[in-house]
């Protein structure tokens, strides 16, 4: 009967660490299907020689010259590189000044042939 005894307490505990194994491990952040888009402080980032801009969704009906093309695409946060980024805009997505705009304040960029909506520079958002 102590046999009995110590063979279930076995089972039993095999059960608990194998519950408790399979319970954490559906937990974790660790999975391929994770990203740290929630940390963000903004969803649309574009990151053009060393200034942030954020994405809007005011049309640009006037673009000027091409300044630049999304170079790197990632939705984690610490992968950002100090080239031409976005964490929302595909590479190859252009970049254009816009006429009478200093592009320290803000830039278009094209989302579609011939349609470009406003990034305003992350420092003049309140």
């Amino acid at each position: 009967m102590n046999k009995r005894r110590k063979f279930i307490a076995k089972i039993v505990l095999m059960a608990i660490l194998i519950f408790t194994l399979t319970f954490t491990a559906g937990c974790s952040k660790n999975n391929s299907n994770y990203h740290e888009e929630k940390s963000w402080a903004f969803s649309k980032i574009i990151i053009l020689n060393g200034e942030t801009y954020v994405g809007t969704s005011d049309d640009v009906t006037s673009i000027d010259k091409k300044i630049g093309t999304i170079k790197y695409f990632s939705t984690r946060e610490t992968n950002i590189n100090n080239t031409i980024f976005s964490n929302y805009y595909e590479v190859g997505t252009n970049l254009y000044s816009i006429p009478n705009v200093s592009t320290k304040d803000a830039i278009a960029v094209e989302i579609s042939k011939n349609q470009y909506i406003k990034a305003i520079n992350k420092r003049l958002i309140h």
